[in-house]
């Protein structure tokens, strides 16, 4: 299950928690696609989970910080990683097309092993 954290510059002026939350709604269906090889993703978009959390603001703790900043946490996969560049690249300008022009962002996409135990009592 990915997680995507997404922080934004409050002392920037460029980025307002309203102009975030359309791109909230949006973006786990951008991040499956991104995530899942094309030969498993026919159906699987609406069965995947994600998690997309807006966490707390720069508030000036970070010096040079972009106005946007999203961090993608996910399994590694070789699946995940063949094109890994150029589905990066669509993310991208998805989430640039949100942005009001001269607001900057980044996308920093992390692969690891994971694990992952249910719980059902």
């Amino acid at each position: 299950m990915p997680l995507v954290q997404i922080r934004f510059n409050s002392a920037g002026r460029n980025i307002s928690q309203a102009r975030l939350r359309p791109m909230m709604r949006e973006i786990p269906r951008l991040v499956v696609r991104m995530l899942t090889c094309e030969k498993t993703l026919e159906g699987k978009v609406e069965e995947e989970e994600v998690i997309v959390e807006c966490a707390p603001s720069f508030e000036g703790n970070a010096v040079n910080m972009p106005d946007l900043f999203l961090m993608i946490f996910a399994n590694d996969y070789p699946e995940r990683r063949e094109n890994l560049g150029r589905k990066i690249g669509i993310l991208k300008d998805a989430i640039s097309a949100w942005l009001p022009s001269g607001a900057t962002g980044g996308v920093y996409v992390f692969l690891g092993h994971g694990a992952y135990a249910e719980i059902k009592r």
